[in-house]
């Protein structure tokens, strides 16, 4: 008799963890859910909120570089938020990519102002648009971002950077690739051309017109 209640009694114990193991389980996960969400849709209100500041500063554009820098900080922020919640809930993820959407309007309305410094305030920034693919030729992909971001280190304040993933369906990605002929990635556009790099040589070349 004592050893069917000692028996019964295990068996409820075991009931009752694995119950309680499943419980707190569930709620972790429900909690990354909850907090995902919330980065996402903060996020997609930050950019557009961004994107309305710098299309602000294009309609009545001064030559104050602050304005430059401020929303080149606040490009660099987005960027990196992204790449946050691509390693926790997945490159492919439909919120990343709506994400990366807004992200790439305000990469372009970004390009747009150092035009205009260029243009009309004496300023001479290289801009770099880079289209990537985590998909085909994503391991070449990799390698030449890996080189401009060297490169940008190198030159932080001379040169600008603008990556587009090349797979994304975009009304501001899919006319570059029109423009400029893009068929295949990694691509490298500089000052209309487009190019391959293999190393930060080539691309210094390239920069300073030797190519």
């Amino acid at each position: 008799m004592l050893k069917e209640m000692d028996y019964t009694a295990r068996v409820i114990l075991s009931f009752f963890i694995a119950t309680v193991i499943f419980i707190v389980i569930f709620s972790l996960a429900s909690s990354a859910v909850h907090y995902n969400l919330d980065l996402t849709t903060k996020g997609n209100a930050h950019i557009t909120r961004y994107i309305a500041e710098i299309g602000a500063s294009l309609e009545n554009f001064s030559c104050e570089e602050d304005l430059l820098y401020e929303a080149s900080s606040k490009l660099d922020e987005v960027g990196g938020n992204i790449g946050f919640l691509e390693t926790k809930i997945g490159k492919n993820d439909p919120r990343v990519l709506a994400q990366k959407k807004l992200y790439s309007e305000l990469e372009f309305r970004h390009s747009q102002m150092v035009d205009n410094f260029n243009a009309g305030c004496g300023t001479n920034f290289t801009k770099i648009f880079f289209l990537y693919s985590n998909t085909d030729g994503k391991d070449e992909s990799e390698i030449t971002g890996y080189i401009l971001s060297a490169y940008k280190r190198v030159h932080p304040a001379e040169v600008m950077v603008y990556s587009f993933d090349y797979n994304l369906e975009s009304d501001i990605i899919n006319p570059i690739k029109s423009e400029y002929n893009i068929t295949n990635v990694p691509a490298v556009i500089i000052r209309g051309r487009n190019f391959r790099i293999s190393n930060i040589n080539d691309l210094g070349g390239i920069v300073q017109g030797d190519s």
